[in-house]
């Protein structure tokens, strides 16, 4: 069970990080793992494939800087089979295709907020506010939502919300969180 993800949409079953990304969710997707189990990972893959399409994505990071993801989000373009998602383009040499892996973050619609200080009236209002601009809103990940939560009521409080929310701005969502050490 090491690569393993609880996936709450099919039924709070574990499903492989690796095949993850094969799942369909309508707006709210909530998945749960062990520290180290790729949670971030599947979250910069999910922007990364969210940006490719040219959607607006709001990100919230609650352990790590924004200096960390947008570092992630490049060594995730830097694989060949990601990059060949992203463009067909074959690059001469390292500084071309880090120069196009630049270009390519810094013209897509990514909102990464690395403010550890929020609770979910934050991120309902810096999604209201989002969707309000030019570039709208379609997808908002939640990496570390259990950071800001103190209990099950709480969570399932704040995820109620959150599903409200999406519907309302018609956004999709990734929630990330840690799961209980005994679990």
């Amino acid at each position: 069970m090491n690569n393993y993800l609880l996936h709450n949409n099919i039924k709070k079953n574990l499903v492989n990080v690796n095949e993850a990304n094969n799942l369909n969710f309508d707006n709210l997707q909530i998945m749960g793992g062990k520290t180290g189990k790729g949670k971030t990972w599947y979250s910069v893959i999910k922007a990364l494939f969210a940006m490719k399409d040219g959607k607006t994505v709001l990100f919230f990071t609650i352990e790590n800087s924004k200096e960390e993801i947008l570092m992630r989000m490049k060594k995730v373009i830097s694989n060949t089979e990601a990059l060949s998602y992203i463009t067909k383009k074959n690059f001469d040499n390292k500084r071309d295709k880090d120069k196009f892996i630049d270009e390519f973050i810094k013209k897509s619609n990514l909102i990464i907020d690395d403010n550890y200080l929020i609770d979910d009236n934050y991120i309902v209002n810096k999604m209201r506010k989002q969707s309000q601009t030019k570039e709208g809103l379609n997808f908002v990940i939640i990496d570390g939502l259990n950071l800001i939560i103190n209990n099950n009521k709480e969570f399932n409080r704040i995820q109620e919300l959150l599903e409200n929310v999406s519907q309302e701005l018609k956004c999709e969502m990734l929630i990330m969180t840690q799961l209980n050490k005994n679990m």
